[in-house]
């Protein structure tokens, strides 16, 4: 509205016409009064005589007349007729000019409000017909959106039905086949009882194997099918995190025998061993991420489970799950294509390992379904991880990481460990540091021969099976030829039959994967029983 303030140039012209005008008018007064001021005298009264009869003394008048003249008096311009006339006249005629101009603005104004409120009206009156013209084609929309809407809702009846039809088949289907598996399963560990011919002993494990793989290839396909249709729900109760993870290794321990690896794990200082969770889909998740890795191996050390807490809030911790291996690797075009169904990586992958290929889909639902995301890494002929990070809820009052185990037995007690597999060998370390021993670390049955003949203050032994050139028998051999007293615990794979033979060379024989129960059982259990032989032996 700032135009309405100013004047146009046309009103500036007669604005400035007037004010011309009026210095004249006014100069021309002003002369005018400056000559008749200088030329003219007006008289108020002309010169006269009055008469005045004077009161005498003693009150009587006299009758001689007395004679007065008046001067003649001299009226300035200003207090004139003609003036004041002349003096209204402009006034009023400025006061005129002051109005008209006031009422020139004013109407201006309101025709410039005029011609705004005619724009904006056009400009509402346009933006209607617009609205006008997107509703309708909301409206259209709307109806094409219902119409999609329903048939999307149809469709989704439809394939919830097949779902769970298909869901219900293949429960009846995996409830079928798997009644005749577990018969044959208990037929194969009832032959080995039985003496039998090393071929026909070999056939039953045979047997056992593809019963196995043919039961893991059911509940695969089973708990997919389930997935797929929305049925599998979480059950959310309170376990032990150490005693799961050990529960999944012990399914792999007689297939680490006989493919010679090892299944470790380690659970950092901070992870809580009491957790609230499904523990029966994180054993799943976690047995068929090892299968798959088993699946695409040739060469491996190792399986690490390696787990720590990555965020903490409250009584919630995020818990990370990394699964190493060392073994065959695979490329990323197949690493991404593994996780759908019926994916391998090569047909020679396949030819060689087998497998449903529905292990990792699987696993990834499931994880998502407990609110992560499994990551995966790999590089051919260097080995894979699996990662995925999930929440569990804890209880602060229960232990965490070492949880409860004595260590006053095994308090400074000096330990030699002897495995050739490196991360095996720092697990095992670690573990034994955290129980206050203190620890000489060998990569190899050579190795720790010549710690034994440097020092003789070991208190214990624990020595792997598998080693190349130097094994643990041939250690334990050496050991009782030099150290015939030392305590020495083997670490042998499941049903080893080697280890049962050459049993009486060793204090202790564990069974891998290693419980940590386990372990700190049978190496409070030595070392008691050595100290005790010292004792005795000083006593004499």
């Amino acid at each position: 509205m700032s135009e309405y303030k100013q004047f146009s140039e046309h009103d500036k012209k007669v604005l400035l016409k007037i004010f011309r005008l009026t210095m004249i008018l006014i100069l021309l007064t002003a002369t005018f009064f400056s000559f008749a001021q200088s030329t003219h005298e007006e008289e108020i009264s002309p010169v006269a005589n009055h008469t005045f009869t004077v009161l005498k003394e003693y009150d009587s008048f006299s009758n001689r007349p007395i004679h007065l003249a008046t001067p003649p008096v001299k009226v300035v311009f200003w207090e004139s007729a003609w003036f004041r006339f002349s003096a209204g006249f402009l006034i009023v005629g400025i006061l005129l000019f002051i109005q008209r101009l006031r009422v020139r603005t004013i109407q201006k104004m309101r025709r410039a409000f005029e011609n705004e409120l005619i724009e904006r009206n056009e400009e509402v009156l346009r933006q209607v017909k617009t609205v006008r013209i997107h509703s309708d084609s909301l409206l259209k929309l709307r109806g094409q959106f219902d119409s999609l809407q329903k048939s999307l809702e149809d469709q989704i009846e439809k394939t919830e039905k097949s779902e769970q039809t298909k869901a219900n088949l293949l429960a009846m289907i995996s409830y079928g086949v798997n009644s005749p598996l577990n018969g044959l399963k208990e037929i194969s560990s009832s032959l080995k009882e039985v003496q039998l011919t090393k071929e026909m002993h070999e056939c039953s494990a045979a047997i056992e194997n593809h019963v196995n793989d043919l039961q893991s290839a059911v509940h695969d396909i089973f708990d997919f099918a389930k997935i797929e249709a929305g049925q599998i729900k979480l059950d959310e109760k309170e376990f032990n995190l150490r005693r799961c993870i050990e529960d999944v290794l012990e399914v792999f321990a007689s297939k680490s025998g006989d493919i010679d690896f090892d299944l470790v794990y380690r659970l950092r200082d901070d992870v809580p061993v009491q957790i609230w969770g499904d523990a029966f889909r994180l054993k799943q998740v976690l047995t068929n991420l090892i299968a798959n890795v088993l699946k695409f191996t040739q060469q491996v050390e190792d399986i690490f489970i390696d787990v720590q807490v990555v965020k903490t809030e409250g009584d919630i911790h995020t818990l990370d799950f990394q699964i190493h291996n060392s073994g065959y690797g695979i490329h990323y075009e197949s690493a991404v294509s593994m996780f759908k169904s019926s994916s391998y990586s090569d047909n020679l992958s396949n030819d060689q390992y087998g497998g449903t290929g529905l292990g990792l889909p699987t696993c990834e639902n499931l994880v998502r379904l407990m609110g992560g995301t499994i990551v995966m890494e790999s590089h051919r002929g260097k080995g894979s991880t699996f990662s995925f990070a999930i929440k569990f809820k804890t209880d602060a009052n229960r232990f965490k990481g070492t949880e409860n185990f004595e260590t006053d037995q095994l308090e400074g007690k000096n330990v030699l460990l002897v495995h050739n597999h490196s991360i095996s060998l720092n697990v095992l370390k670690d573990q034994l540091q955290r129980w206050k021993m203190n620890v000489t670390a060998a990569a190899s049955g050579f190795e720790a021969m010549k710690f034994l003949s440097e020092r003789s203050s070991f208190d214990l032994v624990i020595t792997d099976l598998k080693m190349q050139g130097f094994d643990g028998v041939q250690l334990g051999q050496a050991i009782r030829k030099f150290h015939s007293s030392l305590p020495v615990i083997l670490l042998s794979p499941k049903d080893n039959e080697r280890a049962k033979k050459e049993g009486d060379l060793f204090n202790s024989i564990i069974s891998k994967p290693v419980r940590q129960a386990v372990f700190h059982k049978h190496l409070s259990r030595c070392v008691i029983s050595f100290d005790r032989y010292i004792a005795e032996a000083s006593g004499q």
